[in-house]
């Protein structure tokens, strides 16, 4: 509450000291079902687990079938052509290729046993191995809605033993329209890391929608094959810091140390200005008589010493913070 006051006696007073917990922004996991596509059932079931055993999918979703001539194993030990792949469906838009009765031409296999996180992965072909129309899965359910303050980050890891497929879909769909990306990033590795950031800034006009993901690969795609696992989406609290007053202390005739703390940095840690003086100026600056800028930027308690006041006199104080995402008071 901005003008905190205190009275300037000759006397020290007494005062209670409070501590507070200090919070830092951090990111949030929003589940992605199946991002890893390690969980295949036997058609209809979602207890009785599937195994490609080699093989690999038409596409993603439920009763997608085996390739041709390829038989997956259920786990109540009998065996079938099709499995059910939850949380995915096949992307809208997408021309089914090798006489495919679905769309998407993508495949979820563990041919080779080798994913990121497990055994299964995601792949498609290029037109080095016929297939021209590339291949992409998105999912099946919104995931969470765009909220205010909430930066997002979409990252997929990517292996391209092969030669690699062109035209990479990582895309993040506000009520189904794809949104862009503020900033793109990859991690190289044995699988590479590719991650799309869309900042809160940016999303503004997109508030309260839904939020699904589109992975795969572009038509016209050209290549061989590559491989996509571990899809993850987190989301980050940003915007203005949180501020409180602390009670003053160390007060004599004419001196105190003024307090303050940093509860949340926000999108980042702020810096601080104190502002003090006889009269309640509210979040106004111009109606402080004075006012101090700490150096630096603050992400806890802080405090200042001030003088040359009125002894007898009652004195007002309060705090703001000011990061990247704007101006916040006590």
């Amino acid at each position: 509450m901005p003008g905190a006051q205190f009275p300037f006696m000759k006397t020290p007073l007494s005062l209670q000291m409070m501590a507070l917990a200090i919070v830092q922004a951090q990111a949030t996991v929003i589940p992605v079902p199946n991002g890893s596509f390690e969980t295949l059932y036997k058609p209809g079931s979602t207890t009785i687990t599937a195994d490609p055993d080699g093989g690999w999918t038409h596409g993603a979703g439920l009763g997608a079938s085996m390739d041709a001539s390829q038989i997956a194993k259920y786990s109540d030990a009998t065996t079938g052509t099709t499995v059910d792949v939850p949380g995915w469906v096949n992307a809208t838009g997408w021309t089914p290729s090798y006489n495919w009765a679905s769309g998407g031409s993508g495949s979820v296999s563990n041919q080779g046993g080798i994913a990121s996180d497990g055994v299964n992965y995601y792949m498609s072909n290029g037109n080095g191995w016929g297939n021209q129309f590339g291949g992409a899965i998105q999912s099946a359910a919104p995931l969470t809605t765009v909220g205010a303050g909430q930066t997002y980050t979409l990252s997929v890891d990517v292996s391209d033993p092969r030669v690699p497929v062109s035209g990479r879909v990582l895309d993040l769909l506000a009520d189904g329209v794809p949104l862009t990306p503020t900033t793109s990033a990859n991690t190289p590795g044995t699988w590479t890391v590719y991650s799309n950031t869309y900042s809160a800034a940016s999303l503004t006009s997109s508030l309260g929608k839904s939020l699904t993901i589109r992975v795969g690969w572009a038509m016209g795609a050209t290549g061989e094959q590559s491989k996509l696992d571990n899809v993850q989406l987190t989301s980050l609290a940003t915007g203005t810091a949180t501020v409180g007053n602390l009670a003053a202390t160390a007060i004599t005739s004419t001196t105190a140390t003024l307090q303050g703390a940093v509860t949340s940095i926000g999108a980042a840690a702020p810096t601080i200005t104190i502002f003090w003086g006889p009269n309640n100026g509210g979040s106004v600056p111009a109606n402080w008589s004075h006012s101090i800028t700490l150096p630096g930027t603050q992400s806890g308690a802080f405090s200042t010493n001030i003088s040359a006041l009125s002894p007898a006199s009652v004195c007002y104080f309060t705090v703001r913070s000011n990061n990247s995402g704007g101006d916040s008071w006590a």
